[in-house]
């Protein structure tokens, strides 16, 4: 099914959340808008674009459904300007629009006196290929773009702003929100807390590396990845575009769009 609109979620929240700023509260909320086929309302699309996105790119449907789906890779000479343009104007307002509604949330929580104790989280649980890699969407390849998502963290009673450059996966958000609970893991498990980081400590976290990351989707993407940095290596099992068991290889110091395969070389 269809599904709704982060304002509908929104009014959920508002609905839920406690008015006494005593009670503990733990809140999740996944807004879809920025999912495709990247619904917003057409008043707010035409008013944060200036005008109505085109609508030449239609998700999951017509020519993405041929390259992506159907492996019809010949029907890529026919992705134009016009059509990536459409891509991309459609997917910003989404985020936009998005980001706004979000706004309303942190408004909410100053007004029921919950914002400053919060901590509050913003993250992805993927990212989007704008045809990158020559694809769409996302669930087709384990390149940067799907991988490397956003993630903005406000501590309890953090009054300034501050940019932390040391790549950390999303599995740390677990033990970070127990730690800064004052709770204790049940057992051990992936990820390590960040709030040395977060809290403007000098250590970094320590070097644990990167998970594997895996896609067993038939027909689409099957493999996985791992990261020893600057060294990204993608094995790609079968894939849409009908490659089987062949690894990628890529130096992402040097080439952080991954462009260059370096496995013939390496």
């Amino acid at each position: 099914g269809e599904y709704p609109d982060i304002s509908e979620m929104l009014e959920t929240a508002a609905d839920w959340l406690p008015f006494e700023p005593d009670q503990g509260v733990f809140l999740y909320l996944q807004p879809m808008n920025t999912h495709g086929p990247y619904r917003v309302p057409e008043s707010r699309a035409s008013e944060l674009l200036g005008k109505p996105p085109d609508k030449t790119f239609r998700y999951s449907k017509g020519l993405m459904d041929r390259i992506m789906k159907d492996h019809q890779l010949d029907r890529r000479s026919e992705v134009d300007e016009t059509y990536l343009r459409s891509h991309r104007d459609q997917y910003d307002v989404a985020v936009r629009y998005t980001m706004d509604e979000l706004g309303k949330l942190l408004d909410l929580l100053e007004q029921r006196g919950l914002y400053d104790e919060a901590l509050i989280i913003l993250t992805s649980d993927h990212g989007e290929e704008l045809y990158d890699h020559l694809g769409l969407g996302h669930g087709f390849t384990l390149h940067r773009e799907v991988l490397h998502v956003p993630l903005l963290v406000k501590m309890p009673h953090q009054r300034t702003a501050r940019v932390v450059e040391e790549w950390i996966s999303l599995v740390d958000l677990f033990p970070t929100i127990l730690d800064v609970a004052g709770l204790q893991p049940r057992s051990e498990g992936d990820g390590r807390s960040l709030l040395s980081l977060l809290s403007g400590a000098e250590q970094a976290p320590l070097a644990g590396g990167f998970p594997l990351f895996e896609t067993r989707w038939p027909g689409r993407f099957v493999g996985s990845s791992l990261v020893s940095y600057p060294w990204k290596m993608i094995w790609v099992e079968g894939n849409y575009e009908g490659l089987a068991n062949q690894a990628l290889l890529f130096d992402l110091a040097r080439d952080p769009l991954e462009r260059q395969d370096l496995s013939a070389e390496h």
